[in-house]
């Protein structure tokens, strides 16, 4: 992805390695395969649309278990340069859980990349096995969420204005992005604003200094990524997107913050849920003038 690290997923062969039934085949997921994908994590009540398993493909790549013709359990990744790569939406069917099929999945979701730091959002029931593999908790994702209420929003600071982003700059707001994250996602962001609903750009005398996305995902609006120099920066530019979509259902997922989490409650989004964000490998960091004040997506990071 991104033009740096191509992956290829192969079949080790028609069975799964050491897996509890022969029959069961690993091979490549496939667009064909998305709508059992999709049952897979309506059965969890995983908010997810086809479309955005469709949007999980096109940016990264994943394995399928197939037994007989039942998807048995999927998982992606999604390669950020050489640098890191981040592991998702990994499920396996309740039909087949407690077998080892979870831990089998992440192996071949890590193959070939001992180089590269492994990123991923753990639940609660996943992070025992994901402890045993390797990753160490480095923090907690908060998911917000609920009907947006618009609300007065303190003034910028002296300098500093907002402004609708532009046709053509997905390539050097990518390069903020890379700054906060340590990590290229050009892919990534251009795909978040050709598909955003409202992007804006946070400027001062020196130019773009950060930015927001709002796009379509799961029940209504997700807003994400969030770069800009701190705190309350990244307030403004979530503040004037809430405000154009008062009365409608809004998520947004980010570090855990009790300031954050208290801003957004007066703003109709009550925090619902927390993940462990979990590395292998060396964690990549940002330059430490611009930070990621809100997830793309948990999957994705």
């Amino acid at each position: 992805v991104d033009g740096s690290f191509v992956m290829t997923l192969t079949s080790s062969g028609p069975a799964w390695p050491d897996s509890p039934c022969h029959s069961t085949a690993l091979r490549d997921l496939g667009e064909p395969d998305l709508p059992a994908a999709w049952a897979l994590s309506n059965a969890l009540q995983w908010p997810h649309r086809l479309a955005d398993w469709q949007a999980f493909l096109q940016l990264g790549e994943g394995r399928a278990a197939i037994h007989g013709q039942d998807l048995a359990a999927v998982g992606m990744r999604w390669a950020w340069g050489e640098q890191a790569v981040s592991i998702g939406v990994v499920i396996v069917a309740s039909a087949w859980r407690g077998q080892g099929w979870g831990r089998r999945m992440m192996q071949a979701l890590a193959q070939g990349l001992d180089d590269r730091a492994l990123m991923l959002h753990a639940t609660e029931e996943g992070r025992p096995l994901y402890e045993k593999l390797g990753y160490e908790p480095v923090g907690t994702v908060h998911q917000h969420q609920g009907l947006a209420r618009q609300a007065a929003g303190a003034a910028l600071p002296h300098g500093w204005h907002l402004r609708q982003a532009r046709p053509g700059e997905a390539p050097s707001l990518a390069v903020l992005d890379e700054a906060a994250r340590g990590f290229p996602r050009g892919r990534l962001i251009a795909h978040c604003l050709a598909e955003a609903v409202q992007a804006m750009v946070l400027e001062d005398s020196r130019g773009a200094c950060g930015f927001a996305a709002m796009r379509r995902f799961g029940r209504g609006l997700v807003i994400g990524p969030v770069v800009a120099p701190d705190r309350v920066l990244a307030q403004a530019l979530i503040d004037r997107l809430l405000g154009s979509v008062a009365g409608q259902f809004v998520r947004i997922d980010l570090p855990g913050d009790p300031v954050m989490a208290g801003w957004l409650a007066d703003r109709g989004l009550s925090q619902v849920g927390v993940t462990t964000a979990m590395v292998r490998g060396r964690r990549p960091r940002g330059d430490g003038v611009l930070f990621g004040h809100a997830l793309v997506a948990q999957a994705l990071g």
